[in-house]
C-alpha cells in the first residue's frame, strides 16, 4: 500500500501548541510507573501529565555487543522502542549515516546481541528519526534531510523481532515545500478496527495524521 501527501495545501494538520503535548504524543519510555489505560478510557490531560511525571529521571545503561558492520560517517542513533515477545525483550534502534538509514534489533539474554542490522533506504533517504513501536507494527520515517523536501513513512508487521519482514505492510511518500515534507518522528497506534499515524514535519512544527483501516494492512 502506498499513501501519497503532497503539503503544498495540507488538510490535516495540528500545528505545535506545548511541548507537554508533544510529551504525550511522542516520548518514548523503557521503564517507568505510568499506570495503563486502556484505549477506550477516558483520560484528563493533567492525569498524563501526572503520570509523566513519575517516571524516575535516572536512565538504566543496556549494554550490548554487535558483530554487524554500521556506518556510523555522517549520523547517529536515532531512537528507541521495546517489544516483548516471548517473555523475552527486545530493543529496537534506529540509525541515520552519510549513505542509508537502518534499524536494528538487540534482543537480551544473558549476553545482550544485535541479531539483525536492517538498511532501509539509501540516499538521499538516509536520516531515520524517531519512530514507534506499538504491538506488532513498527512506523518509521526516513526522510531526505539535505533538501528537506521529502521523507517516507514505513509501516512493519514485526510479529516476530527474530525474522524482520523483507516488505513493509505501507508507505506513505511525503513531499512538499522546505522542511514541511519531513519525518523526524513518527507515532502508531491501532484504535477498534483503525491505525492512526502521527507524523512530526522539521522540529516538529506541525503534526500530520493518517487514518487506515486495519484490514488493508493485513
Amino acid at each position: 500500500m502506498h499513501i501519497r501527501t503532497s503539503f503544498n495545501n495540507p488538510l490535516l494538520i495540528l500545528r505545535k501548541q506545548s511541548h507537554q503535548l508533544l510529551a504525550i504524543l511522542f516520548s518514548i519510555i523503557i521503564t517507568s510507573d505510568l499506570p495503563v489505560y486502556s484505549q477506550t478510557a477516558s483520560i484528563s490531560p493533567n492525569q498524563l501529565i501526572a503520570g509523566f511525571e513519575k517516571i524516575n529521571e535516572n536512565p538504566i545503561a543496556i549494554s550490548f555487543k554487535n558483530s554487524f558492520e554500521i556506518n556510523h560517517a555522517g549520523g547517529h542513533l536515532q531512537g528507541i522502542q521495546r517489544l516483548n515477545y516471548k517473555q523475552n525483550d527486545y530493543y529496537f534502534l534506529s540509525g541515520s549515516s552519510d549513505s542509508y538509514s537502518y534499524y536494528a534489533i538487540v534482543k537480551t539474554g544473558k549476553e545482550n546481541m544485535v541479531i539483525s542490522m536492517n538498511k532501509i533506504l539509501e540516499v538521499p533517504f538516509k536520516h531515520a528519526g524517531g519512530f514507534q513501536v506499538y504491538e506488532k507494527l513498527m512506523a518509521i520515517g526516513v526522510e531526505d534531510n539535505d533538501s528537506k523536501k521529502k521523507s517516507k513513512v514505513f509501516i512493519f508487521n514485526m510479529e516476530n523481532p527474530e525474522k524482520v519482514p523483507k516488505e513493509p505492510l505501507a508507505i506513505i511518500d511525503r513531499m512538499g515545500t522546505f522542511k514541511r515534507a519531513t519525518a523526524g518522528c513518527v507515532g502508531i497506534i491501532e484504535v477498534a478496527e483503525k491505525v492512526l499515524v502521527i507524523v512530526g514535519d522539521w522540529d516538529t512544527e506541525h503534526l500530520d495524521f493518517y487514518r487506515i483501516d486495519s484490514e488493508k494492512l493485513f
